[in-house]
């Protein structure tokens, strides 16, 4: 997962300085659209490698201790089932037309 999102930035970098070079050094809408996804993919690697240690250091903790405990199973399986339930969340928190459908009022259904 690091690795996979490091050359995802990598890449969005690498096509930024692009974009830059060919357009000049004047700022464009375009750049603040490439930093977005880099910065999701950052949060995204940030929130994995946080939850993945936590869930490593619970998993030590149950191997230590030799007897685990309802609690610490019960830990175990929340953290392994926190990066799948969060990341949807983190992905639409960051995309603008997300943000823009649930901000927005619509009007309620007529009845017929």
């Amino acid at each position: 997962m690091p690795w996979a999102s490091g050359s995802m930035v990598l890449i969005l970098y690498r096509h930024k300085q692009r974009f830059q070079h060919l357009h000049g050094n004047s700022p464009s809408p375009r750049s603040s659209s490439l930093s977005r996804p880099t910065k999701s993919v950052l949060l995204l690697v940030i929130t994995f490698v946080s939850l993945y240690m936590l869930s490593f250091t619970v998993h030590i903790w149950w191997a230590v201790s030799g007897n685990p405990t309802q609690f610490l199973v019960h830990l175990s399986a929340l953290c392994n089932a926190c990066f799948p339930a969060v990341s949807p969340f983190i992905l639409m928190s960051r995309d603008i037309n997300v943000c823009r459908l649930s901000c927005s009022r619509t009007s309620p259904m007529s009845s017929e």
